[in-house]
């Protein structure tokens, strides 16, 4: 027997609601991602990347092979050729007590500048000489590129306030 239930689906700092059945393969729920209308931007199945907590989600499953449950929240990760996708944790402004993470495409070939500067694009925010992006537990250096971290995809990185006096 087939149940329907609803999950949260999280892309690019935004959360949606989608309908999924337990007996939807993993590529049936990206074709049905593909056809959500408050997307941007329509992203084929064969360029998504499904997670549940850490855990990739593979094609060929079923949603219930997948442990997935009512209220489960599924990462959307749009995979792009010669490209990663890092997410910036803001921990800067939590009036809210929430911290929002901003999911960012950008070649590993280029500075933590210009990191700083497509998160200040995106969000309109923080301004580029104010931040400080940390990545496990280094504070990235502007003039070094993204691969001489050796930053991976997915990865989390944290902005903080520059303090004043350089800090």
């Amino acid at each position: 027997m087939s149940i329907k239930f609803f999950v949260t689906l999280s892309y690019n700092g935004v959360e949606l609601p989608l309908e999924i059945c337990s007996r939807d393969t993993i590529y049936e729920v990206k074709q049905k991602i593909e056809r959500l209308e408050n997307i941007t931007e329509s992203i084929r199945p064969e360029k998504q990347e499904l997670r549940l907590g850490a855990e990739k989600l593979k094609d060929e499953l079923n949603v219930s092979d997948c442990e997935i449950h009512p209220g489960d929240n599924i990462r959307l990760v749009q995979k792009v050729a010669g490209v990663i996708q890092v997410f910036i944790k803001n921990t800067v402004t939590l009036e809210d007590k929430m911290v929002k993470s901003i999911a960012i495409l950008i070649d590993p070939s280029c500075t933590v500048l210009e990191l700083k500067q497509k998160y200040y694009d995106k969000t309109r925010s923080f301004p580029v000489e104010k931040q400080r992006l940390l990545w496990s537990r280094h504070q990235l250096e502007d003039e070094r590129s993204l691969s001489s971290y050796k930053i991976p995809n997915d990865s989390n990185i944290n902005l903080v306030a520059r303090l004043p006096g350089g800090l």
